[in-house]
């Protein structure tokens, strides 16, 4: 058996990533084909556009729209 010894940022910031990674292994996948996966491409496409343009808002909550 070994020993590994890391530094603590270096450990957080992996142990973060792991997190995340995990997190993301629970979200059900869905495939769109056809007129679906076009429309969600626009959408996002539009999305990004705005994003990058600064029409965007930063938000903590969904009650931060109201």
């Amino acid at each position: 058996m070994s020993t590994v010894t890391l530094p603590k940022l270096e450990y957080r910031e992996l142990k973060k990533k792991a997190s995340a990674y995990e997190a993301m292994t629970r979200l059900p996948n869905y495939y769109l084909k056809g007129k679906s996966a076009r429309k969600l491409d626009r959408r996002v496409e539009q999305s990004l556009k705005e994003y990058l343009a600064g029409k965007t808002k930063k938000i903590k909550s969904v009650a931060d729209l109201m």
